[in-house]
Order: C-alpha cells, then sequence, then structure tokens
C-alpha cells in the first residue's frame, strides 16, 4: 500500500483527506439512535448517521475542488439515497456516480480506496508507537480485542481513541465487564 500510494500520490491532480474523529463519529452514531427512537424528531442541519457524515465531508472535498464528477463507492444500501445526501450538500452541479464496490469497477475509486487505507494504517502505527501492540484496529482482529480487554481491565474506561459507538467495543463491553 506504501509504494502504490506514493505513486499514486505523485500521478494525481489532487488529493484530499479527511480524518474524521472518533468523537464526531459518536456523535453522528448517537443522534442517529436518538432520531430512531423519537417520532417527529428532526435535529436541524446536525449530522444524524455515519451515512450523512460520509456524504458531508465528501461534499466538503468536493466543494473545494469544484470537480465537474465524482465517483463513490456508497457506503448506504441504497447508492441513489448516497448520491442525494451528496446532492444536497454541493455548491456546485456535478455528476455523481454512487455504487457498491465501486473501487472494482472504477480504478479513481480504488486509488482513493489505496490512499485511505495507507493512511489508516500509518494512524495505527502511530498509536502503536505509543500504546504498543494494539493489532490491526479491525472488529475480527483477536490481537485488538485483547488490547481492549487489556486496556480497560488495566484503566477501567475505554481508550480515548476509540469510538464509543464501535460495534466491537460494544460487543466487548458485558465480557471487560465482568472483569471490572
Amino acid at each position: 500500500r506504501e509504494i502504490l500510494s506514493k505513486i499514486i500520490m505523485e500521478e494525481s491532480q489532487h488529493v484530499s483527506i479527511t480524518r474524521l474523529s472518533e468523537k464526531k463519529i459518536d456523535k453522528a452514531v448517537r443522534l442517529r439512535k436518538e432520531f430512531a427512537k423519537k417520532k417527529n424528531y428532526y435535529p436541524g442541519n446536525k449530522i444524524i448517521g455515519l451515512n450523512e457524515l460520509e456524504a458531508n465531508s465528501i461534499a466538503k472535498m468536493m466543494n473545494k475542488l469544484k470537480s465537474n464528477s465524482i465517483y463513490v463507492d456508497s457506503c448506504d444500501v441504497n447508492p441513489e439515497k448516497f448520491k442525494q445526501r451528496i446532492i444536497n450538500r454541493i455548491d456546485t452541479r456535478m455528476k455523481i456516480y454512487s455504487r457498491h464496490k465501486a473501487d472494482e469497477r472504477y480504478i479513481i475509486v480504488a486509488a482513493a480506496s489505496i490512499i485511505a487505507k495507507f493512511n489508516r494504517d500509518k494512524e495505527i502505527l502511530k498509536l502503536e508507537r505509543i500504546y504498543g501492540n494494539i493489532g490491526s484496529g479491525y472488529p475480527s482482529d483477536p490481537i485488538t480485542r485483547k488490547f481492549l480487554r487489556e486496556w480497560v481491565m488495566k484503566n477501567k474506561k475505554i481508550p480515548d481513541f476509540t469510538r464509543k459507538s464501535w460495534k466491537t467495543w460494544i460487543d466487548l463491553q458485558p465480557k471487560i465487564e465482568d472483569y471490572l
């Protein structure tokens, strides 16, 4: 990924990377849950849910770039709905191609995926320099799960860099509480 990422960065006209904090993600997830529970509740212009958060981030990048088209890997079960979320937030008209597994169909999306994963890997390495082996950070990684269990047993709380809305954390909570 590192070599490919370097080549992509050198050959691209423009690359924009947005890092979403765990607090921002947790807030969007929390608002989505609140919205789902309450009828006739709409929290104004707040970002509700991960799909809206991602669409909003993409739109902000596109507003700066002023491109005439965009290719996105839809995170929504409905690619047209995800496309509409982006359209509702962009300043100019542009053609939006929203598909599932767009990285398998469009080379530009595959390149963006490589850049994103490489940058994620760099963030994991930064955390490892501070906290030791935390694994890959993916839910199925036993090293990541072990790190979380041991961290909570020692510190009595979730690590600050971990999303409280992360399913891996939620799944581990009952098991960790047994040790507290």
